[in-house]
């Protein structure tokens, strides 16, 4: 995790800290002799006048101080200021150890320490630059570490919807309406309480996006704050602060009423978890799905025979969920099915609304692929031998040329085409590499098996798949020749 949220004076923007404070000039010193004037006396101090009473204390200190004492200055010579603030990190890590251990982040203050001990035993005239940064990083992950430390595991959205709800409260609090330092605190308070540790690297997450929103409000009211020089100045700041706690209401809001949903949710999910079937069927999952999906599909046999066909699909969809349970579990696809089965429900309860086909049984449709895409994931082989091999035996499987084999003989060939290493087509040289040429042609010759299925009402089809599963059959033993 890359977010970071640090104590008051300071604010992360991009992986940059930014704060307008110190004016104070670089004073360029001998390495030697800032290292002998800020390490004079090493030991810390502790007890009630502690410079740190705790390890979550210290480094948002230290993280403060590095934004607030710290000279910014494109000079690469170490600074008084800088060195007494890395002096310091070192110091009251070795001071905390224990409790550091205890929160299992020995191996990130270790980091921090070797980063450290770089800076103050650099020699005169070492470029400094790049250890400003590690060191500063180092102190973001450690302090995104610490905000994840005992985090009671409630789910995302009622972690959001208790940080909004605080959020509101502090910015409801009375303040002077010339206040503008007063504003960015209360805003830091904000940006401070988020739940940093529900982040991570994909900015598409609900909460990734209420961050973003967030802290660029927060972040223009400090910008506004840090040159407010008269009252035009301070609108702006509580005009910007305005926009923040509108904001945090909405988000609030949402959440609550996601709380609500997610309530009933899990109620009728727990209704829908006591159907099943006793004698399946379908002979493994992704038979049971594959003919779900072939029933959805327009044109499509299965269809025609059926006087309702989603309502059927839907219904018949969320007991045997429950009957693969056991398979779907292996596959870590639990939430991916518990969604299905909601939306099979809302097809079911939802059949005469003016809108069924185009929300209910479009939602339905595109989870149903959505799971059937993981699926095939979880089932592609890594190297073309095993590949070829695994596909023989499939298709060698005793089956009776019959007109209702031919629903098996179309998930056959699914599972054949869908297992192909699609994923290792880069390293094989792409589409035009022999693997290119067999993966389009066992494609092709699926697909024309699954049409004449769908499409499957007289002989004529019915010999189609017959033929093209046995052409199917064949291209593979010629295939597995070429690498034995």
């Amino acid at each position: 995790m890359k977010k970071l949220s640090v104590s008051i004076g300071s604010i992360i923007i991009g992986g940059m800290f930014m704060a307008g404070c110190s004016e104070e000039e670089p004073v360029a010193l001998a390495a030697d002799e800032v290292i002998n004037e800020v390490t004079e006396d090493f030991t810390p101090q502790t007890g009630p006048f502690s410079k740190y009473q705790t390890v979550t204390e210290y480094i948002k200190g230290i993280a403060d101080r590095w934004v607030n004492e710290t000279i910014k200055s494109e000079n690469d010579v170490i600074t008084k200021s800088e060195m007494e603030v890395v002096n310091d990190a070192l110091v009251y890590a070795d001071w905390f150890q224990d409790e550091i251990a205890e929160m299992g982040l020995k191996e990130d203050f270790d980091k921090l320490n070797s980063v450290g001990s770089s800076i103050v035993n650099l020699r005169e005239n070492e470029p400094l630059g790049e250890l400003r940064d590690k060191f500063k990083n180092q102190i973001g992950e450690i302090l995104s570490q610490i905000e994840g430390t005992g985090v009671v595991k409630k789910s995302p959205n009622s972690q959001i919807k208790h940080w909004a709800s605080a959020s509101i409260e502090i910015l409801s609090e009375p303040i002077e309406a010339n206040d503008a330092e007063g504003i960015a605190m209360k805003a830091r308070k904000v940006l401070e309480g988020f739940p940093n540790h529900l982040l991570s690297d994909d900015y598409e997450t609900e909460e990734e996006k209420i961050h973003s929103g967030m802290f660029l409000l927060v972040s223009e009211i400090l910008h506004l704050q840090s040159f407010a020089e008269n009252d035009e100045d301070v609108a702006e700041v509580r005009a910007k602060f305005k926009e923040l706690k509108k904001y945090m209401e909405e988000v609030a809001a949402e959440a609550v009423g996601k709380s609500e949903a997610m309530t009933k949710d899990e109620s009728r999910l727990a209704k829908l978890k006591e159907q099943t079937v006793e004698h399946g069927e379908y002979s493994s999952l992704e038979n049971f799905v594959y003919d779900i999906s072939d029933g959805l599909q327009e044109p499509s046999i299965k269809r025609s025979k059926i006087a309702n066909p989603e309502y059927h699909l839907a219904y018949v969809t969320i007991p045997y969920v429950n009957y693969f349970e056991d398979e779907i579990t292996a596959l870590g696809l639990n939430a991916d099915f518990d969604e299905l089965q909601l939306l099979a429900d809302d097809v079911l309860k939802k059949e005469f609304e003016e809108d069924f086909d185009k929300q209910h049984v479009g939602a339905f449709k595109d989870k149903l692929s959505d799971v059937i895409r993981k699926i095939h994931e979880e089932s592609r082989f890594d190297d073309m031998p095993s590949w070829v091999a695994a596909s023989i035996e499939i298709l060698s499987e005793p089956l009776g040329k019959f007109d209702e084999n031919t629903k098996i003989a179309a998930w056959r060939a699914r599972q054949v085409a869908y297992s192909f290493p699609n994923h290792k087509l880069s390293e094989f040289g792409g589409l035009d590499s022999e693997e290119g040429k067999i993966h389009a042609k066992t494609h092709l010759l699926m697909n024309e098996i699954q049409f004449n299925h769908f499409v499957a009402d007289s002989a004529k089809h019915y010999e189609t798949v017959w033929a093209k599963y046995d052409e199917l059959k064949q291209y593979m033993e010629e295939v597995a020749e070429e690498y034995q």
